[in-house]
């Protein structure tokens, strides 16, 4: 049931009058959402229906029908709509969060499964993993009392990246409830997270680029051992 229809009579409700028709409930949203959808499903019950600009959306309390949801007719419920700002750094959703349920999403999801969280596959790196601990933690020690270098830079950098992302994902986008506005991007934050994406496309790249070099001088020091022990 709608909040606005079920709040005849409501100070809000009469408050709502002077607020233009498309915008519906979220002019009643409250900051700390789940203390405000806790009370209203106390008030109307365990299901209530959200008009959220011209998206619909379904406020589910009970433990018996978060479980017909989120359990018994999990495919029926297992898209949802991709927000504005998720688009750039998901590139286009393909990924298997936002990847919408069917093949291409089972497929991903399959080589996620079984190519690399099996205990099989992490079984055949054990070797691999235990190296490189010991390595980084070898690292680690012969960096002690140093001022830094890059890789800690990288690393600092990553994280903020991170966290920048984390914030754009959680804020209230106009665009998200009224699609229509989306190209104009009225608050900015399509722009910012697309900046975001390219910060961290410059990250991997000076990552990739540090590996390589790693690598290529391992190499060059195991050669360098080999010709040596032969003479």
């Amino acid at each position: 049931m709608d909040i606005l229809q079920i709040q005849e009579g409501n100070l809000k409700t009469a408050a709502w009058t002077s607020w233009p028709p498309f915008l519906r409930d979220l002019p009643f949203l409250e900051p700390e959402l789940h203390t405000y959808f806790a009370a209203l499903a106390r008030k109307y019950g365990p299901v209530v229906k959200l008009q959220l600009g011209t998206k619909i959306g379904i406020l589910i309390t009970s433990p018996t029908m978060a479980r017909e949801v989120l359990k018994d007719q999990d495919i029926t419920f297992a898209n949802r709509d991709m927000p504005v700002v998720a688009k750039p750094v998901s590139y286009g959703g393909s990924n298997i969060i936002w990847n919408p349920y069917g093949p291409e999403w089972q497929m991903l999801r399959k080589v996620t499964v079984v190519k690399m969280l099996s205990n099989t596959t992490l079984d055949s790196v054990y070797s691999l993993r235990r190296r490189d601990v010991w390595e980084t933690v070898a690292y680690i020690y012969s960096r002690v009392g140093s001022p830094g270098d890059d890789r800690a830079a990288v690393g600092a950098e990553f994280r903020e990246a991170i966290s920048d992302v984390t914030e754009l994902l959680g804020l209230p986008n106009v665009s998200d409830f009224f699609p229509a506005l989306a190209r104009f991007d009225l608050q900015g934050l399509g722009k910012r997270m697309g900046k975001l994406v390219m910060k961290f496309d410059t990250i991997f790249d000076r990552i990739i680029d540090q590996r390589l070099k790693s690598v290529l001088r391992q190499k060059l020091e195991n050669k360098t051992d080999i010709f040596y022990s032969q003479n």
